[in-house]
């Protein structure tokens, strides 16, 4: 087993064809290094949307792309009155894992 460390689940159910318990529907991506020309960002990926914002800065940028609608991720959806909903959704979601795995990361310190 992993250490407790470690976020996730094993990928050996899925190798041998089996459907694994738990599956999550979503998941949480960050990138916090601070690099010139890289901003900092964090978001959510779901079977069907990508949430990222770009904090750091002001203002605060959103994305959200919807992957039936345009795969490519070409256009923002962000500001779209249609997707407010969902974009109001994937915000707290972004807000509870980052404060998930922030208090993980503190408790590792």
């Amino acid at each position: 087993p992993a250490p407790d460390l470690y976020q996730g689940q094993s990928l050996l159910p899925l190798v041998r064809g089996e459907a694994p318990q738990n599956w999550r529907t979503d998941f949480f991506a960050e990138h916090l290094m601070d690099r010139d020309n890289v901003p900092k960002w964090e978001g959510v990926r779901t079977e069907r949307f990508v949430y990222a914002r770009y904090f750091g800065q002001s203002p605060v940028y959103e994305f959200l792309h919807d992957l039936h609608v345009d795969p490519d991720q070409l256009e923002n959806f962000a500001d779209d009155p249609n997707y407010q909903d969902t974009l109001s959704r994937l915000r707290q979601r972004t807000d509870a894992f980052k404060a998930e795995y922030e208090s993980a990361r503190e408790a590792h310190r």
